[in-house]
């Protein structure tokens, strides 16, 4: 059986844009827009609306997942 290896997930904020980081890789970013909806950008191309932060973290890490 395969043991699994901790990874460190780290969440910088520069203003209204969290960037989420596994290890020293970037992931993607999620930024806050006026109308108080959130935008997922992952490996600078995809663009997705969600509802807020922790919905758009978890795009990222189902995305890191299923990608690494």
């Amino acid at each position: 059986m395969k043991k699994n290896k901790e990874v460190e997930v780290n969440i910088e904020e520069q203003g209204d844009t969290h960037i989420l980081k596994v290890g020293k890789k970037i992931v993607g970013t999620v930024t806050k827009l006026p109308s108080n909806k959130y935008t997922v950008v992952i490996d600078g191309e995809q663009d997705q609306t969600v509802k807020g932060y922790h919905e758009g973290y978890e795009l990222l890490i189902r995305h890191w997942n299923l990608f690494q």
